[in-house]
């Protein structure tokens, strides 16, 4: 929980502390005076003006702290401020360590030693330490210079003189010495010390390094019969003053010149007073002695410093004093006896003393020659006036003197006034006599007692930490030392005070002791009491509107005046909503400023490290300690017993500060009933089955706790750990489910807040059959929610991951309320197709129906994209667990959709009208449609679809007649039944396969003969189409006839260059072209926008001769096409004697067929016998004379035009074996025979060279009636 307001003050305070830099300016080790101390640079870095005191403490490292003070207010604007020491005009709360006292006081400064010097800056009124800074400092003070010449009341005779002093000494490390000389005129009724300290000098030599100085006497002032008094003054390099006496020497003086008149003595003797250093008046005589001079009393100084010397050092007290009229007589060259007279000397302010170490006040001394009297009053060390007005002190009386003053005297009760112990407040009264003995005259010792007395009741400062102080105490016998009062005090009568700070403790004290010892408190003790805690808004109750009160056997109350015990419990300890009840803890109020610490720092609680010697009362709790929660969320208090229990509680500076912590090591679960149903904004109607201080499984999960954290009389921090059982339809029928938490918070009112769910292992939502999981959920005790903001509800049969809940309400009665999915899903898959959601949702609990998961989304599916509708998923829970259910049945709305898709930049129009989720596999989708296929001109076929994630499958069925246009080509041929599939993968459609059987139907390229089967299939993809025939079908020749075709037709479509070819296998009859004309082979078939052609090798018959064996021979069948790719027809070309076809007699355009071959046998005719070669070729050619394709016959010739030629080559003997002989002969067609027949004349020759030469002519000749013949 965070902290609420009542907090913010403190944390103000933790804002405020240390914010200001401190910077001191050391003085020099010879001047460490203590008023010096105070200058100061603070540093105020914020923009606020501070009202602020100083405090100044030196501590020495052996005899600890010697001065304490706290300076008046400053103002301490934004930067930087220097504080001098003339800046602090009042001191206060100032406290000596009774040995060094004397001597601060007297010199102002701290005696040799070692000390750290700190100033600390508090905020006025608060008492917030904002910023502080020490040092340490060796104190090493040297003397002051001791002058040696000219000796005192030397008379000069010449024009010059020397002065010379003895070095300061010893001096600080690092520090260089300078000197100054003073020379000054002694007036006329001035002592030499009252003349260097207000006259103007006559000569003034500064930063004289050495220890003398030679003056030659140039001036007028330095004329006959003057006196003159000279000093010289120490000084370090940094111009400050250098050793004791503020470095400065005694003060001798020196004449110019006899005097006129008689000479005096320059000491005077009354009494058993000496008066020295006199100086007379111009008309003074032993009967009328008139002048100035002085004088002394002997002091008694108590020796702080020197442990060699006795503890009494007899000191002089030397003061001036002027004198008329007097009468004496020279008892000595040297020494004026008086007589007759007397001297009176009147100290205002009074002079200040030491008698035994008291401070003595002298306020005046008078002397005759034969006694001396003296005024004065005993001012004790740390003793104050009740008035306020000034110091105290017991007097003034009137005593008899001699120079070493010692006096005895005794006071009544009545001349005693009330006097307070200074640093305590505490006021005395005398009851008995007051004896001051600083003669020995009742004891060997000297000292101030007093009888007996009582302190004076204060009701002003019984709200104090040290009110304590403030009651009736008795006393007898205390002793008043040097250092200050000492006695031993008893209680005398019930008194009661209430603590400053922390505020509101009010401790009554019945029976007691209070030792005083040098007006410190050394130690108190207290019986038998009890104390009430503090109330109201930063207090606590006893939890029945009364006052929580504790009572204690011993209150001890130490040296620093900070009081303590051990405290017993009487009644609870109650505050906003939360209880305590406790055993015992520990009590204590200290003495002087806290420096304020707050627990926490941000949002982060530390606590306190020794809560014993915390402000206030501390508690460390037991076993038998129980924090009681009074929750407006529950029904009865929530008790959490102290077994196994940490933790602490403090009521002190910020109201109850504490921490409770229960080890989880061994606590046992905690049953609690949270939430309140029927109350406003209360949901659910049940309330919350929570478990606290564990986790499932008992895992000892060290996140969780049962912490509860205070800070401020406020619930700073707290977390609860454990899990809530939720019924169903949340939960399963049979038991609850746990949802386990941590860090469920409660407030300063025990309200619950807070509270994360958050939990990575996935917890089954019973009715619904789903999981959940979740990151960050909170509990809202007050309204009965689970309240998720960042969770996952998690469907696996179907679904790929989790749905994003950025808002679900699940009640404490096991229903479920508002939830928000996010609408975020990325990379959601439903069966394995992503999705775009657009809603998600838990159905309403209806116990006649299964819970489902209800989804609202588009579905993209691979290849079509998304269908034309968004669909919405009815996922609900199912009893049948096997294949393919696995405890889900899905169902969708609307059941049916469209999917489509252009394929192939037209090819395709892929669209089904009626695709519906595959329920029988629980699996994907399927269904119907008629796609369109571009190259059918008739109408769509009908196919069936089946979509799965990673495949899709369309099948294909059609009885009807489907055209098919294969570009060039308007009419290619025409399918009487189709069939055809296509797969889908990877987002991708390659190709569809179609098949089915050609029809006869006329005007086509290709059919199928009239009473075959001829079976077809193609594959198409986007940019060709590859299409397969086999059977017994016609090749349409336009103009001409058809040609038919036994075997298979391989034609390859190019849909982007419109472009078809391919191949054709079999046997070709061309007999309606060319008569006698038949090829079986292999040939290639390429048809254009306006024109076809086919040609290959095959063996070719012709008129029932079968030419070419193998593949010898040729065919070319063309329509429209260009002679300059008809290769086959090269080979028949008037180049070539075995075929004789002039082609480039042939128009450009070919529109015709040409067959060619040959043949070899042997055989003997007679008058030849030996190798026949016959090569024959035939065909016949439209003339396509444009781009028209109009037909026009060439001129002059039979129709249509025939071409055919024989060729026969000869190779044997002749004439019967003469001779050898080759010859070559064309045969010419023969007209009127039918179909063909050809005839020739072949003129054979032959040689033997060594016989003779012969030469023959034949007539040969073929036909389908005879066959070969030569005649």
């Amino acid at each position: 929980m965070k902290k609420y307001s009542v907090f913010l003050f403190f944390f103000l305070f933790l804002s405020l502390s240390a914010q200001i830099n401190v910077r001191i300016h050391r003085p020099p080790p010879s001047r460490m005076e203590v008023e010096k101390l105070w200058w100061v640079d603070l540093t105020n870095p914020t923009s606020t003006t501070y009202q602020v005191y100083l405090e100044l403490t030196i501590t020495e490292t052996k005899a600890g702290e010697v001065f304490r003070a706290n300076s008046n207010t400053l103002s301490l604007p934004s930067g930087t401020s220097r504080i001098r020491p003339s800046d602090i005009k009042e001191i206060t709360n100032v406290r000596y360590n009774a040995e060094y006292r004397d001597y601060i006081v007297r010199t102002g400064k701290i005696p040799p030693g070692n000390y750290q010097i700190c100033i600390r800056v508090f905020q006025v009124r608060t008492n917030i330490l904002l910023g502080s800074n020490c040092y340490s400092a060796s104190v090493a003070e040297p003397e002051a210079p001791r002058l040696i010449t000219p000796r005192d009341g030397y008379t000069i005779k010449g024009r010059s003189i020397t002065f010379s002093w003895t070095p300061s000494a010893p001096l600080p490390s690092g520090v260089r010495p300078s000197y100054t000389l003073i020379i000054v005129e002694v007036l006329k009724g001035q002592t030499p010390m009252e003349a260097i300290a207000s006259n103007r000098p006559v000569f003034k030599k500064e930063n004289i390094k050495g220890t003398s100085f030679t003056y030659t006497f140039r001036t007028r002032f330095f004329i006959q019969n003057k006196t003159f008094a000279w000093q010289v003054r120490a000084y370090d390099q940094n111009g400050f003053e250098l050793g004791k006496n503020r470095g400065r020497s005694q003060v001798w003086t020196f004449n110019t010149g006899k005097p006129s008149g008689i000479s005096l003595p320059r000491t005077m003797k009354i009494g058993e007073f000496i008066v020295s250093n006199i100086t007379y008046d111009g008309s003074s005589t032993l009967n009328s002695l008139s002048g100035s001079g002085e004088t002394y009393v002997i002091q008694t100084i108590r020796n702080y410093t020197n442990p060699a010397a006795p503890p009494i050092i007899a000191v002089q007290y030397k003061f001036n004093v002027s004198f008329s009229n007097l009468k004496g007589t020279q008892s000595s060259p040297d020494t004026i006896t008086v007589t007759e007279g007397e001297i009176v000397k009147d100290f205002s302010p009074p002079a200040r003393v030491e008698v035994y170490g008291y401070p003595v006040l002298l306020h005046r001394v008078h002397l005759w020659p034969d006694s001396a009297n003296v005024t004065l009053s005993v001012s004790p060390t740390c003793l104050a006036s009740d008035t306020g007005c000034g110091g105290f002190k017991f007097g003034p009386f009137k005593q008899k003197t001699k120079p070493l003053i010692e006096f005895y005297r005794e006071l009544t009760p009545a001349d005693v006034p009330v006097f307070v112990l200074s640093g305590t407040g505490i006021k005395v009264r005398a009851d008995g006599e007051l004896k001051i003995d600083l003669e020995r005259r009742v004891t060997p010792d000297v000292g101030i007692t007093l009888l007996s007395g009582h302190t004076i009741e204060n009701p002003e400062m019984d709200t104090s930490n040290t009110g304590y102080l403030y009651g009736e105490y008795r006393f007898t016998n205390a002793v008043i030392r040097p250092e200050g009062f000492s006695a031993n005090m008893t209680l005398s009568k019930p008194w009661a005070f209430v603590s400053l700070e922390p505020i509101g403790f009010k401790v009554e004290l019945y029976n007691g002791e209070l030792t005083i010892m040098n007006c410190r408190v050394t130690g108190a003790r207290f019986y038998e009491g009890k104390v009430y805690l503090p109330e109201g808004e930063n207090g606590v109750s006893d939890g029945k509107g009364g006052k929580s009160v504790a009572s204690y056997d011993t209150l001890i109350v130490d040296t620093t005046l900070s009081i303590s015990g051990k405290l017993k419990s009487l009644s609870r300890i109650a505050w906003g909503g939360f209880e305590l009840a406790w055993t015992e803890g520990n009590f204590r109020l200290i003495a002087g400023p806290i420096e304020f610490k707050p627990p926490v720092s941000g949002d982060t609680f530390h606590g306190y490290t020794g809560i014993d010697t915390l402000p206030g009362l501390s508690i460390r709790l037991k076993n038998k300690d129980t924090l009681i929660v009074h929750s407006p969320d529950s029904r009865k208090p929530i008790r959490f017993t102290g077994h196994y229990m940490r933790g602490w509680m403090n009521i002190g500076m910020q109201g109850v500060t504490g921490e409770y912590n229960r080890m989880r090591e061994y606590y046992p679960p905690q049953e609690e009933e949270l939430g309140i149903p029927g109350t406003p904004g209360y949901a659910a109607k049940t309330s919350f089955d929570a478990v606290l201080g564990t986790d499932l499984g008992n895992r000892k999960d060290t996140t969780l706790n049962l912490l509860f954290q205070f800070a401020g009389n406020s619930a700073f921090n707290s977390d609860l750990g454990g899990y809530f059982r939720i019924p169903y339809p949340v939960g399963s029928k049979d038991s609850s489910t746990a949802f386990p938490f941590r860090k469920l918070g409660v407030t300063s009112t025990a309200s619950f807040v807070g509270g994360l769910v958050a939990f990575k292992d996935t917890i089954q939502l019973d009715y619904w059959g789903v999981g959940i999981s979740s990151e960050r959920g909170i509990t809202s005790i007050k309204m009965g929610e689970i309240i998720y903001t960042n969770a996952e509800i998690y469907e696996p049969v179907h679904f790929s991951k989790g749905f994003n809940i950025i808002w679900g309400e699940m009640l404490a009665d096991g229903n479920i309320g508002r939830f928000y999915f996010n609408q975020n899903s990325a990379n959601q898959k439903f069966d394995g197709f992503y999705i775009t959601l657009d809603s998600a949702a838990l159905s309403s609990y209806d116990p006649s129906k299964p819970g489902e998961l209800v989804v609202k989304c588009g579905v993209y599916i691979k290849f079509f994209g998304q269908p034309d509708r968004m669909i919405t998923i009815h996922d609900a829970k199912y009893n049948k667990s096997d294949p393919p259910y696995y405890g889900r049945y899905v169902k969708i709305d609307p059941k049916k959709f469209m999917l489509k898709r252009d394929w192939g930049s037209g090819l395709s129009d892929m669209k089904f009208q009626e695709v519906g989720y595959d329920e029988e596999d629980q699996n994907g989708f399927r269904g119907t449609g008629t796609p369109e296929i571009s190259l059918f001109s008739s109408s769509p076929i009908y196919s069936k679809i089946i979509v799965d994630s990673s495949i899709i499958q369309i099948c294909m069925s059609s009885s009807e007649h489907h055209p098919l246009v294969l570009p060039p080509s308007n009419n290619t041929t025409t399918f009487g039944s189709l069939w055809g599939c296509a797969t889908i993968e990877s987002d991708e459609l390659k190709r569809i396969v179609i098949g089915g059987r050609i029809e006869a139907t006329e005007g086509l390229i290709l059919v199928a003969s009239g009473g075959g089967s001829v079976e077809a299939k193609m594959v198409v993809t986007p940019t060709m189409v590859m299409f397969r025939a086999a059977g017994i079908m016609f090749l349409d020749v336009t103009g001409i006839g058809n040609v038919e075709l036994t075997g298979s037709v391989a034609l390859t479509c190019d849909l982007a260059h419109a472009t078809l070819e391919g191949e054709i296998k079999g046997n070709i009859d061309f007999s309606a072209i060319a008569a006698g004309l038949e090829a079986d082979g292999q040939m290639n078939w390429h048809i254009e926008p306006l024109s076809y052609y086919l040609q290959g090798r095959a063996a070719v018959t012709i008129s029932g001769f079968r030419l070419g064996g193998g593949l010898a021979g040729g065919i070319y069948l063309g329509v429209n096409a260009p002679k300059s790719k008809a290769w086959v027809l090269l080979d028949g070309s008037s180049t070539n004697r075995k075929f004789g076809v002039n082609i480039d007699n042939l128009p450009d355009k070919l529109t015709g067929v040409y067959g060619f071959g040959d043949i070899s046998f042997d055989a003997n005719f007679g008058i030849f016998s030996g190798g026949v070669e016959i090569y024959a070729g035939v065909g016949a050619f439209l003339n396509v004379v444009g781009p028209d394709e109009t037909i026009q016959y060439m001129v002059g010739l039979p129709l249509p035009y025939v071409v055919a030629v024989v060729g026969i080559y000869l190779h044997g003997e002749i004439l019967w074996g003469l001779v050898s002989a080759a010859a070559w002969g064309e045969l010419e067609i023969i007209p009127g025979v039918t179909p063909f027949a050809f005839q020739g004349t072949v003129g054979l020759e032959g040689c033997v060279l060594w016989v003779m030469c012969a030469s023959v002519e034949v007539t040969a000749g073929f036909s389908s009636s005879q066959g070969f013949y030569i005649e």
